[in-house]
């Protein structure tokens, strides 16, 4: 089984627009898609359609329009019941450019946090593949993943982590003083190597391009 978790999922909204975005201006939408997002949500649409075993956990709260976009698409998913609604991220398309505008999500509550961590936890057994994936919602710890590895890891399951800026950071720094901190896998683009190293991640993808990997490996 390949679990999923998404600590920060969302309603991605993606809109076109008829003519090229002008601040200030009035526009018009030829299409309007909304779809379930968050990164691991998103492993868990690839994993289903290679045809995999797989399994989303995130929260939302009873009734979430994201609960039934997942529902669907027939993803298998756990969630755990928060109070707030899913954040919506907006992506603005039009001839010339692709514009974000992602929302943080709602604070959640300590008792919220321990909702969804168990929900995580009770489904993983020894063999699974666990993938931590993404931005933490707010009211986690920065070093949520550090301790989710922790856990995950100690139950004999993989664990892989996918995110950026400080919770990559606090995942960081923590392996390199306990290494059962560590996970199996860790996937950092050239912008988050960046931040590991503290390089411009446009200076390392150029040079990696040329098969310079001393930047790399410092």
């Amino acid at each position: 089984m390949i679990i999923t978790f998404t600590p920060n999922p969302s309603l991605d909204r993606t809109v076109t627009l008829n003519a090229p975005l002008a601040p200030g201006g009035v526009h018009r939408i030829e299409i309007d898609q909304l779809q379930p997002g968050g990164k691991g949500i998103n492993v868990a649409f690839g994993l289903q359609r290679a045809g995999l075993d797989t399994l989303a956990i995130f929260q939302a709260a009873q009734g979430d329009p994201l609960l039934d976009l997942v529902a669907e698409a027939g993803l298998p998913v756990r969630t755990s019941p928060i109070s707030g609604r899913v954040r919506t991220n907006i992506t603005l398309l039009d001839s010339e450019a692709t514009t974000k505008i992602n929302e943080p999500g709602e604070k959640l509550s300590a008792d919220e946090i321990a909702g969804v961590e168990a929900a995580l936890l009770n489904a993983v057994g020894s063999g699974d593949t666990v993938m931590l994936s993404g931005s933490l919602a707010p009211g986690f710890e920065v070093r949520e993943y550090a301790k989710l590895v922790r856990k995950i890891r100690h139950v004999g399951a993989w664990v892989g982590v996918d995110t950026s800026e400080a919770p990559l950071l606090a995942l960081a720094r923590e392996l390199r003083e306990d290494e059962s901190a560590a996970p199996n896998f860790l996937k950092p683009n050239a912008e988050e190597l960046g931040q590991l190293t503290g390089r411009d991640g446009r200076d390392l993808e150029a040079a990696a391009g040329r098969g310079d990997f001393a930047g790399l490996r410092e």
